[in-house]
């Protein structure tokens, strides 16, 4: 979600009594603008299917049955490849690479790979250039362009990723990216 805010202060007399004034301090929200379906948690999705599709292609060559199951089907499974995924995600926002092992995901079956940072980028690679969308609209509906702009403000996990940060600086040019919320 993006928020163009303006702070401002005002004088505001401490009671009808008094001439003196109290500065008070105020936002005003200029516009909003937000996508529903981009976040930490898309991310996650992305990584999770990845690992999914891996496993299931050593998972079923494993069983050698012929009959191709989905690890999908299997809600406790699925389960432990989100809260890797978030891990994941969460390593590869400070490095490059990230070897992944589940002891037993499935069926006594282990899962083993490895994601890298070019990889995790590959298949989120439509959510990171869906990153700067809320901020153009946000700036539109305001009518105001990013050279009008004091402070920008970052919050949420999702900030951490590094390509994220390269996508909003081609928006937001030079300025300081604010990450004390959160982020």
């Amino acid at each position: 979600q993006v928020s163009v805010v303006k702070y401002h202060s005002y004088e505001k007399k401490e009671s009808k009594f008094s001439s003196k004034g109290k500065p008070v301090g105020a936002f005003e929200v200029l516009s909003k603008s937000w996508d529903s379906t981009l976040g930490g948690m898309a991310f996650d999705a992305r990584i999770v299917d990845h690992m999914a599709d891996e496993f299931n292609k050593a998972w079923n060559e494993k069983r050698g049955d012929g009959e191709t199951k989905d690890v999908r089907a299997f809600p406790r499974a699925m389960a432990k490849l989100r809260v890797q995924a978030n891990k994941v995600k969460h390593v590869l926002s400070a490095n490059n690479d990230f070897p992944i092992f589940i002891d037993a995901l499935h069926d006594d079956t282990n899962y083993q790979s490895h994601l890298d940072r070019a990889t995790f980028e590959q298949i989120c690679h439509d959510l990171l250039l869906r990153a700067t969308n809320p901020i153009k609209d946000a700036l539109e509906a305001a009518e105001l362009t990013m050279e009008q702009i004091n402070e920008i403000e970052l919050i949420g996990g999702g900030m951490r990723v590094p390509r994220v940060h390269e996508e909003l600086r081609k928006v937001i040019g030079e300025k300081e990216l604010g990450m004390h919320i959160n982020s």
